[in-house]
């Protein structure tokens, strides 16, 4: 939290998909405030959804091939599985995914460039490596 982006103007959050990204960590301001705002004290669900909307954000700025889209996906498989090492039961789970796909794809043109980087879906293994960035 010591580099918390100042709140985006208004007018610019929803004006392109990609969002701003004041202090360049690859997740939109308006995102990271909100996860911050929403897990103040829990660092590691914190960290944990931080790296899932980061994955997530990365389907709508960085995918244009099939390469890009399994580098993706694999990125979310690995968030998704920090996800759970946070030890909640189905429902906080389906919840708290839930929630942040609601910050990440907010407007129409988001969840449209979401649903159209799956033209490229393809079949992958399993991320190498441990699932979440940041160790408590």
């Amino acid at each position: 939290g010591k580099h918390l982006p100042p709140p985006p103007d208004p007018a610019l959050v929803d004006a392109k998909v990609e969002g701003v990204d004041a202090n360049g960590n690859n997740i939109r301001d308006d995102v990271e405030l909100a996860i911050f705002k929403k897990y103040p004290n829990d660092i590691k669900s914190r960290a944990a959804a931080l790296q899932y909307a980061m994955a997530e954000q990365r389907f709508l700025t960085s995918v244009f091939n099939t390469d890009t889209w399994k580098a993706a996906a694999e990125e979310s498989g690995r968030s998704l599985s920090c996800l759970l090492e946070l030890d909640l039961n189905y429902r906080q789970s389906s919840d708290m995914t839930d929630y942040l796909d609601s910050l990440v794809a907010n407007t129409q043109d988001r969840k449209g460039k979401y649903e159209s980087v799956f033209r490229w879906i393809t079949s992958y293994g399993d991320a190498n490596g441990k699932a979440c960035d940041i160790d408590s």
